[in-house]
């Protein structure tokens, strides 16, 4: 198949995401050309995301509609002075299907141009759009409301065009209201062969352990919140030595950095930058612990991160935050935090159980063989063939 990509990323500068997985995917048998807003607001770290795809990418032609460096927003809303002339000259209408990822204005836009010629449109939705556009640093201050309205009118507005809605999880299908009968609930994935590349260090018993080695790897964005984290470390200094490597940058690191230095714990923190992904099973296998410190918000409440299946897949115990999707997966084979105190309590509880934690841990493995990123495209696959076999409505 000829398939015609839009996106709300910047595939080339973004850290790796869902929509990467699937291009390194799909472009195996289909040949796929990708529409996508430039992001000139992320951390300079082109050279290292263009190599977790390089070889995929620079054979894929991607454009922007613009060219310019105007903020990302602004490239989404205003997509419409432009985008019909980059169809044509692209020869949109020679492509089979239309798979629309995260994306609002320019994803709709493509949509309505090309069901004139009976192509379909598959919307991916991973994030709850209107809230992540409400809460965006990049959106203005004093057009968030305004922003969140529009938001919420093109999200409805895409789902009612597309012939079907794949979500990453049933709350985030609930918040957005999309119709069970037009959704199909494709979840985040993990490359398998990837992990299992890399030998797992042999994680010592507790009563062995001198120090304790906690991580998180990702984005820092406005959903992040390691402050609680950070005062339960700090409480908990006398009793435990305690190290937190971070590995991310994207997003608010500038902002982290200067609480960990107010707050007299930079020797409990590391901050390892951004990590290439296939460096990542290396750095789970020398953690003892892995965490998802999130605000508790409709942005995340709608979440499946892509980290808890990493941190799976290292064999690590896991404290998080009490979203829907971890609680769905995990269960009690997980630990909770909401505040500084329930961080303090869990981290105390691990600590004194960790070899009961870990055994859970590791009893998940076979379970992750549904969430290979392999299975899951070729489910996005066969909704896509459903979709181009069906007649014009």
């Amino acid at each position: 198949m000829k398939i015609l990509i839009t996106s709300a990323i910047d595939l080339e500068k973004s850290a790796p995401s869902r929509l990467h997985f699937f291009v390194k995917h799909l472009s195996a048998k289909h040949k796929l050309t990708i529409i996508s807003v430039k992001d000139i607001w992320k951390e300079k770290q082109v050279q290292n995301n263009r190599g977790f795809l390089s070889s995929v990418l620079s054979k894929i032609p991607i454009y922007h509609p613009f060219n310019l460096n105007i903020n990302p927003v602004w490239q989404e809303f205003f997509s419409f002075l432009v985008v019909r002339r980059l169809l044509k000259r692209i020869k949109a209408t020679d492509y089979d299907l239309h798979f629309n990822y995260n994306s609002l204005m320019l994803g709709y836009l493509v949509a309505c141009y090309l069901r004139k010629f009976a192509i379909k449109t598959v919307y991916d939705l991973a994030d709850n759009l209107p809230e992540m556009t409400y809460y965006s640093p990049q959106t203005v201050w004093f057009l968030k409301p305004f922003a969140k309205i529009l938001s919420q009118f093109l999200v409805k507005k895409n789902i009612q065009i597309a012939c079907k809605v794949t979500v990453t999880c049933s709350t985030l299908r609930k918040e957005l209201e999309i119709p069970q009968q037009k959704s199909f609930l494709l979840p985040n994935g993990i490359d398998l062969d990837l992990f299992k590349k890399i030998k797992k260090t042999s994680r010592r018993k507790a009563k062995e352990r001198k120090i304790w080695r906690i991580g998180y790897v990702g984005v820092l964005r406005e959903w992040v919140d390691f402050e609680p984290l950070f005062i339960a470390i700090k409480r908990l200094s006398d009793r435990y030595d305690i190290l937190l490597e971070i590995a991310g940058k994207e997003g608010d690191f500038k902002k982290i950095s200067e609480t960990v230095k107010r707050m007299g714990i930079e020797k409990k923190i590391k901050f390892l930058g951004f990590l290439p992904y296939e460096q990542v099973p290396l750095f789970l296998a020398n953690l003892d612990l892995g965490i998802l410190p999130f605000r508790d918000n409709k942005i995340t409440r709608g979440a499946f991160p892509l980290k808890l299946l990493e941190y799976l897949a290292g064999g690590l115990p896991i404290i998080s935050t009490p979203l829907p999707e971890v609680k769905r997966i995990l269960g009690k084979e997980a630990l909770y935090a909401k505040d500084s105190l329930d961080w303090q309590q869990c981290l105390e509880t691990l600590f004194k159980n960790y070899d009961y934690y870990l055994a859970l841990s590791n009893s998940k493995s076979s379970f992750l063989s549904q969430y290979n990123w392999d299975f899951i495209g070729q489910s996005l696959e066969t909704v896509f063939l459903e979709c181009v076999k069906m007649k014009k409505i």
